[in-house]
């Protein structure tokens, strides 16, 4: 039961550091012309330490998970 629950939330942060890497090379979109101006200073700002934070979450949830499937089966 609490394997399948960690692997829940493997996916979960998997799925939050596509997100956002995503939003970092700018492929998310917003509505709204203040959102798109917000999410451009952050990307101007931060731009760096978020692609490679976001990399890095992707890449150990990825193991993360292939480890977690592999202990299941």
């Amino acid at each position: 039961m609490y394997q399948y629950m960690g692997l829940l939330f493997e996916v979960a942060f998997f799925c939050a550091g596509i997100y956002l890497y995503l939003f970092v090379i700018g492929r998310i979109k917003f509505n709204s012309f203040e959102a798109e101006a917000k999410a451009a200073k952050i990307r101007r700002d931060n731009g760096t330490a978020l692609r490679i934070l976001s990399l890095a979450v992707v890449a150990i949830m990825s193991m993360n998970i292939y480890l977690s499937l592999r202990d299941l089966m």
